[in-house]
């Protein structure tokens, strides 16, 4: 069904991505900015010109929120705060409020892809990347179709992924403060129930992560606050939240989709391989080493969560890839890594990353793009 449309978009969508990739490995000094920045807008473009079928996630989630987005600010905060997540009612009142419900999707690829492109560029820059590897990270990432459909589709839990994978970047390797992520945190975690999870599993990280024991004492006791003003102000919101998720569990509320079963299962040798070839070229005392541990947490996570549930595994999948993300340069850039070694990992990549491509783009989520339609008479619309 709609074969013809589907092929030119992703036609276009993939000769974007190789595009962009190629400027990537041609530019100068910074210029690799304004590549990141140019495609993040035709990502947009994109998104508010997607043409969703009636199975697609973000089909069935317009006709929910007209029930809220209609009231008035006041009666849509009630209702919000009376429900499981206020995050995604204030969020999507706010964008159908721009007199178009293809803002909804296009903010949100601007939101999640600005955070993921925000790691690339940084850790380009930190590492002093050689041209021939600029374009390697966004390649590694955007390969991913799920990612990307998921993203515009189903809208929140890919938002909460990028929110807490940045929040995680930005503490671990820019050295914040987690105060300064209260805010995007709490949100994360009232938007979607995926949310609630990844942002309580990375608050009791940041205990695990410190080796100082005054520190830890002071990490734990903020942690178990934290947690316990969560639970107290929220106790309604988590309960609906795992009420919800014990419905994935029980794949009452899902479908499974064998194809993306077996990209995640790529996907997730590809991280795995990243996380230990970053372990095994760097020290102990590597600051990156707590987001190395995190995706590996993660993709355990996923490959547990797989007997049981196909919608729980994918997004564990794509969260555990997303934290490996900074670990590639700074494993092909360390000091103790031969250039056997260092040509080894990169071909490795390229390779499984294009096959991850090509399953998504044939048979992936990633198919089901499309940003025109045609009628009966041939014409676009």
């Amino acid at each position: 069904m709609f074969l013809t449309e589907r092929a030119i978009s992703l036609l276009i969508y993939a000769l974007a991505l190789l595009f962009t990739c190629f400027l990537m490995k041609r530019v100068v000094r910074n210029q690799y900015k304004i590549i990141l920045f140019l495609y993040l807008i035709l990502l947009c473009i994109f998104a508010f010109n997607y043409k969703p079928y009636i199975t697609a996630d973000i089909f069935r989630l317009r006709e929910y929120i007209t029930y809220w987005t209609s009231k008035s600010w006041n009666d849509m905060i009630i209702y919000a705060f009376g429900s499981s997540h206020p995050a995604w009612v204030i969020y999507s009142w706010i964008l159908n409020k721009f007199g178009n419900e293809n803002w909804l999707q296009t903010i949100t690829c601007l939101w999640c892809f600005g955070n993921i492109f925000y790691i690339i560029g940084s850790e380009i820059g930190i590492n002093e990347v050689e041209n021939q590897d600029k374009a390697l990270e966004l390649f590694y990432i955007m390969a991913i179709g799920a990612f990307y459909l998921q993203t515009i589709s189903g809208i929140r839990s890919m938002l909460a992924v990028s929110i807490v994978a940045f929040c995680a970047y930005q503490e671990i390797i820019k050295h914040k403060n987690i105060l300064w992520h209260i805010l995007l945190y709490l949100f994360a975690a009232l938007v979607h129930p995926m949310g609630m999870i990844l942002v309580l599993s990375r608050i009791l990280f940041l205990v695990f992560q410190e080796y100082d024991r005054g520190r830890r004492i002071i990490l734990t006791l903020i942690a178990i606050l934290m947690m316990g003003l969560m639970i107290y102000y929220l106790r309604n919101y988590i309960a609906d939240s795992f009420d919800y998720g014990s419905g994935y569990l029980n794949n009452r509320q899902q479908y499974s989709y064998i194809w993306e079963i077996i990209i995640g299962l790529i996907e997730i040798v590809e991280t795995l391989y990243v996380d230990i070839s970053y372990k095994r070229v760097n020290s102990s005392s590597e600051t990156a080493n707590a987001l190395m541990r995190f995706s590996i947490l993660w993709c355990v996570g996923s490959l547990i969560a797989l007997p049981f549930s196909y919608s729980i595994f994918r997004r564990f999948s794509i969260f555990a890839t997303v934290l490996s993300i900074p670990l590639i340069y700074r494993t092909l850039y360390s000091v103790d890594i031969d250039d056997s070694k260092y040509l080894n990992m990169r071909k490795t990549i390229i390779i499984v990353s294009s096959l991850i491509f090509i399953i998504s783009l044939l048979r992936g989520d990633l198919c089901g793009y499309k940003f025109f339609v045609l009628s009966e008479n041939g014409m676009m619309h």
